[in-house]
């Protein structure tokens, strides 16, 4: 009988977790995290629009500030996602920006879309087409939170998928594509998955300052008064907050976050900026390129990864973010 009543109750206390883990603060949702999904992450994504067609884009789209996210028509997952605040909102950035980009006649075009040639690349080796879909959630005209959203849909995307959008940060994946390789898709999801750093398991990830949040071996939680107790030596990402007197854990939130090459230099600044007082813990980013560039983008994977777990356990962006 003892027996049979623990499995109860661990089958309870697993259930009421799994409950948990769905019931997320803020304008996102879990339960629909397949980024193609016409209400990924519960926002109300827009139908899908041929990103060459101008005409129908600057008909259709909101003058509203937004988020977008192009898709290939033959590839799983996302190429790119976006964000706009201009005045013109999601038209100006996509049916002015990226789908003029897009197009042969206006490569010339000023104020294109850093996107656009990469996306043209890809097109243009592998066929197909690219389309756009975009949502105008009311908070997105909050500038932080909606960089914040536009954080958490790449890290969702890349959790979901494996790699990150393939021509986010500037990418070109068409570069290396050696000339006989028959099989281009695969070629390209395989590019798009080098380039990508290692996605974190997410386990755990509601619990934004426990020892192993998001599956990374995170050290000791210190106050910064014993910031030379670390070992300095590498590439690391940070995480910053002020201890919750209260004690519960699930409502605790991160000040601020990021990554570095000088760890001792940045912690120095951040005591200088915050005091003794306020807790600090790194982990070491290992299998970095050597390439500068590459690196860059890297730990830019890493940056969307922390801030889009942060936001979506907690419905804000760490405090000092943006």
């Amino acid at each position: 009988m003892q027996s049979e009543l623990a499995i109860v109750d661990r089958t309870t206390r697993r259930s009421a977790t799994e409950t948990r883990t769905l019931d997320v603060p803020g304008p996102l949702t879990r339960l629909d995290p397949e980024p193609q999904s016409p209400t990924w992450m519960g926002l109300d994504w827009s139908s899908w629009f041929d990103l060459r067609n101008e005409k129908i884009l600057r008909e259709e789209l909101p003058r509203r500030p937004g988020l977008y996210r192009v898709r290939h028509s033959e590839f799983p997952g996302l190429m790119y996602v976006g964000e706009s605040g201009s005045k013109g909102g999601v038209r100006q950035r996509v049916g002015l920006g990226l789908s003029a980009g897009m197009n042969e006649s206006d490569r010339q075009k000023e104020n294109k879309h850093g996107a656009a040639r990469p996306l043209q690349q890809i097109t243009e080796i592998t066929g197909g087409d690219m389309e756009v879909s975009v949502t105008t959630p009311p908070i997105s005209s909050n500038r932080r939170h909606r960089r914040a959203i536009e954080a958490t849909l790449v890290a969702v995307c890349r959790r979901e998928i494996g790699w990150t959008p393939m021509v986010q940060l500037n990418r070109e994946p068409t570069e290396h594509v050696s000339n006989h390789y028959r099989e281009l898709h695969q070629e390209l999801t395989g590019i798009a998955e080098r380039l990508s750093y290692t996605v974190p398991s997410w386990q755990p990830w509601r619990d934004v300052t426990a020892p192993n949040w998001l599956g990374l071996d995170w050290t000791e939680a210190r106050p910064l008064s014993e910031r030379d107790m670390i070992d300095s030596s590498g590439v690391h990402a940070f995480r910053l907050w002020w201890e919750d007197q209260s004690g519960e854990r699930w409502c605790q939130t991160i000040q601020e976050m990021g990554t570095t090459g000088s760890i001792s230099s940045r912690l120095f600044n951040l005591q200088n900026k915050y005091g003794d007082n306020v807790r600090f813990s790194v982990v070491a980013l290992d299998g970095l390129s050597i390439d500068t560039q590459r690196r860059s983008r890297e730990l830019s994977d890493v940056r969307h990864d922390l801030i889009g777990a942060h936001y979506l356990a907690t419905g804000i962006p760490p405090k000092a973010q943006f």
